[in-house]
């Protein structure tokens, strides 16, 4: 049976681009022709907008997309905010002060900090905090209160941002208000070390875990999933559930995966997401978005 769909809701990462500011020609065309048959692309990525914009300005996108999975839906070329959901201010210093002392105990293997730093320096960063803007970081032997670094892997117009803080009190009073997620690794990142991280934090708060990147393992607020802002976008437009698609291709794109109402991976995505699939799409260099959306827009999507 043909599936008319009216809205797309796409990751980045492993899924558009094969990886940051590596863009794919056939996908960028993809966004023109959706938008010429009426249906909407909007962008869905575990970045923070300020991370995202490489990718957010090279195509057609929707004016609304989703970040930080989850945690906020913003203007697509503004940042600014249409919705965010952020950790408990009044509880996030309990939360960094529990990761920061069991982090050196768990610990093992290669980290993703070590060899980039996720935009800063590499070391024993293990905790980081983010917001639309920037990472945030605590580093208590060093010599300036606050120490920015910036990188372009990409482009010069598109840093990187990540500030490093001397003082705890001021690193997490830096995105207390506002804090997306926190970015913590330990070495390793799969599907049972997000559980076991997350029983571990429900004592002290009920919080969201997954990962996209890496050995990273990022926290979120309860409701902060692609699934919960899949359903916002979907109350916001006015789509009923039937008509949206979602792909992705990594454990933090089960939510979405599992909420809409067509759910594609990418044939080379995590394994627990392949199972979640309603379609499997080619893999991500072989423009697996426009191959979805020109089925989508010739209407000849079936499940």
């Amino acid at each position: 049976m043909n599936r008319e769909i009216k809205l797309i809701v796409t990751d980045l990462d492993g899924t558009f681009v094969p990886s940051l500011g590596e863009l794919i020609p056939e996908n960028l065309a993809a966004l023109r022709a959706a938008k010429e048959a009426g249906i909407r692309v909007c962008a869905c990525t575990g970045r923070h907008w300020n991370f995202a914009r490489c990718v957010l300005e090279a195509g057609e996108f929707d004016p609304l997309c989703i970040t930080s999975n989850g945690a906020a839906i913003v203007e697509t070329h503004t940042g600014r905010y249409e919705k965010l959901s952020p950790i408990d201010p009044q509880r996030l210093d309990e939360v960094l002060e529990f990761l920061l002392e069991e982090a050196p105990q768990r610990a093992s293997g290669p980290h993703t900090f070590d060899r980039n730093g996720y935009g800063g320096r590499g070391g024993a960063e293990y905790v980081r905090t983010c917001n639309k803007d920037y990472f945030s970081t605590y580093n208590p032997n060093q010599g300036e209160f606050m120490v920015e670094v910036r990188s372009y892997p990409w482009r010069m117009d598109y840093p990187i941002v990540t500030r490093s803080y001397r003082d705890y009190a001021h690193w997490v009073d830096s995105t207390r208000q506002d804090t997306e997620r926190i970015l913590y690794d330990i070495g390793r990142n799969g599907m049972e070390d997000c559980q076991a991280l997350k029983e571990r934090l429900a004592p002290l708060l009920p919080l969201e875990v997954t990962s996209a990147y890496g050995t990273v393992m990022e926290i979120m607020a309860p409701d902060a999933t692609k699934g919960n802002a899949l359903t916002w976008l979907s109350r916001h437009y006015e789509v009923p559930r039937e008509q949206i698609l979602a792909i992705g291709d990594n454990i933090n794109d089960i939510p979405m995966i599992r909420w809409a109402g067509v759910g594609v991976a990418v044939s080379d995505g995590h394994p627990a997401l392949l199972e979640q699939a309603d379609l499997i799409a080619p893999s991500c260099r072989e423009g697996a978005v426009a191959k979805i959306i020109a089925d989508c827009a010739a209407g000849r999507l079936s499940l």
